[in-house]
């Protein structure tokens, strides 16, 4: 922040600018500044009147010498002529040095000049040609300063430096509504609550910040990115990524990215540039996209699609993948649902349906498969918030991408069917089995609204990535994981009663923080509460057979949450 100017550097600056106004090259920008100054400082009033008395003198110049010889002429006393002497002594420095508005009589003391004119053309001819000599300088000194002392009794928001027009200032286009740990590549960035006009430029090097634009829309841009403010409703992208909240009122914000322009018809979308091309993904509502080489094309809610440097445009109906974007800074939600995040939601979208191969990383809707054997090995998803999975082996597993391993007893690589997020489905064994995959604990059926569940048959591990998940929601912490576990089977494909062991753990960073060894599916289910610290960054659930055989071992994790914790740290 700049240093206050001193009052020497005050009436320099309006030395300067009192000067440029007299020898009329005072621009509207710094005629503002000037009326600015001089309304709000007793010190430049006074030195604006010095100035215009002498120029007023100069051009008067005359004056004096003629008042001096007709007082003369005329045997004034000392008192006149001392009175005649100067026009600024006798006028101009007393009415600056009485301006203030509690003394009007400073008008009175002027009146000695006039009396001093008048006692000397009150005498002879010769008095009386000098007169009419003085009479129409005398005038016009006379209107000069009457003008003059009206300004400096005015009040100062009503004076004026010069009759010249101020610009009319910039419309406001955009605020800056708020920001995150954000890092401007300008000498001079933005504040909190500072205003963009049409065709502001701007680059976010780091962090996060929102814009709320006239037009009513609300845009969260995710560094590195670099935008233009285009107008009250449009924006351009030429780098990074942003999504906007588009009410009724802004129907049509558009934003141009590349030489592509994404119109809002209503809705919530995500665009990404880089220079591969252009991401766009409709959450809700619907946009129109339109390139160089192709039509407008509509998308709807839960649609994406991929646009080429080329300008060509590929649309995937329900590609849209809502945790690739920052969709808003801070939530309200008490908690993320884990099942949304393993869907591509942001953990409040309610995302369902997705399935994870632990034994490769595939992920999306995915074939079901009976018992198989796998390889040691950590398989990366391609999910934002997902840093992998694997499945346990005899000896040591790598749990995660920062190489931690971890030793599970009991395990020997085999696993059965995907990692299913909220998937119903039947028992994948052809001909033989229709029986459907139970989601029911404690007679509750968390496959029903509004619960949800993660089904992980041992032997089975998925980390996640608490850094990319609270980077979604950047105001917000992530205070714990909460959820209940137990094995769902109640009876095999023939209809026998289920019987069934197994286990879980809980890891952060490789260390367990949760374990329970040998429950079978006769055991009621068990809560799982595991706080989280600062620095914390991958999460870790594993499911391991608790017999030689895997058969049965169908663990749910119910209702998975991670708790939210507020800006100042407090849990909702």
């Amino acid at each position: 922040m700049s240093e206050p100017q001193s009052n020497d550097d005050v009436l320099e600056e309006a030395r300067g600018l009192i000067v440029a106004m007299i020898e009329e090259r005072l621009e509207p920008v710094r005629a503002a500044r000037l009326e600015q100054l001089v309304c709000e400082n007793v010190a430049v009033r006074r030195l604006y009147a010095t100035y215009i008395h002498m120029r007023v003198t100069l051009e008067t110049v005359a004056l004096p010498v003629e008042g001096w010889e007709a007082a003369q002429t005329a045997g004034a006393d000392s008192d006149a002529l001392h009175d005649s002497d100067s026009l600024h002594d006798t006028m101009v420095t007393r009415a600056i040095h009485d301006a203030a508005p509690q003394e009007p009589s400073s008008v009175q003391r002027a009146a000695p000049l006039w009396q001093g004119v008048q006692k000397a053309t009150q005498s002879g001819d010769h008095q009386t040609q000098t007169h009419r000599r003085l009479y129409p300088w005398a005038a016009l000194v006379a209107v000069s300063l009457m003008g003059l002392v009206a300004l400096l009794l005015m009040p100062p928001r009503a004076s004026h430096v010069a009759k010249i027009p101020t610009p009319p200032t910039p419309a406001i286009a955009a605020t800056l509504s708020r920001t995150i740990a954000a890092r401007w590549a300008s000498p001079n960035p933005p504040a909190v609550g500072s205003h963009f006009s049409d065709q502001t430029a701007l680059k976010l090097a780091g962090g996060y910040a929102e814009f709320a634009f006239a037009s009513g829309a609300d845009v969260v841009v995710q560094a590195p990115a670099e935008i233009t403010i285009q107008s009250n409703n449009s924006a351009v992208l030429r780098s990074g990524k942003l999504t906007a909240h588009v009410p009724p009122p802004a129907v049509g914000f558009t934003v141009r990215a590349g030489d592509s322009t994404i119109t809002d018809l209503g809705t919530e979308f995500g665009i990404s540039q880089t220079a591969a091309g252009t991401e766009v993904d409709v959450f809700k509502g619907k946009i129109s996209a339109r390139t160089p080489t192709t039509r407008p094309t509509l998308l709807l809610a839960n649609d994406a699609a991929r646009i080429d440097a080329r300008g060509d445009l590929s649309l995937n109906r329900g590609g849209a993948i809502p945790q690739h974007f920052v969709r808003q800074l801070q939530t309200d939600a008490g908690f993320l649902d884990m099942v949304d995040l393993v869907c591509g939601g942001d953990g409040t979208t309610g995302r369902r349906g997705a399935a994870i191969d632990a034994r490769t990383g595939k992920y999306g809707r995915l074939a079901s498969f009976g018992t198989s054997q796998s390889a040691p090995g950590f398989h990366s998803v391609p999910l934002t918030v997902i840093d992998g999975c694997f499945v346990p082996n005899p000896g040591l597993t790598q749990v995660d991408s920062a190489g931690h391993y971890c030793a599970f007893p009991g395990a020997n690589g085999q696993t059965f069917n995907n990692i299913l997020a909220g998937i119903k489905t039947i028992w994948p064994t052809g001909t033989q089995g229709k029986a459907p995959l139970s989601a029911v604990l404690g007679g509750v059926d968390y496959s029903q609204p509004p619960h949800d569940f993660l089904f992980m048959h041992a032997n089975s591990g998925l980390t996640f990535d608490l850094a990319a998940i609270a980077a979604l929601h950047p105001a917000n912490g992530l205070a714990a994981l909460h959820c209940l576990v137990g094995n769902s089977a109640r009876q095999d494909i023939n209809g026998r009663p289920a019987d069934a062991l197994a286990s879980v753990y809980v890891l952060v960073d490789g260390v367990v923080r949760f374990q329970r060894v040998g429950f079978s599916n006769m055991d009621a289910p068990f809560a799982v509460n595991v706080p989280l610290r600062q620095g914390d960054r991958f999460l870790t659930l594993v499911t391991v057979q608790g017999r030689p055989s895997i058969g049965l071992d169908w663990i749910i994790f119910a209702d998975p949450r991670l708790s939210v914790a507020g800006p100042a740290g407090e849990v909702r």
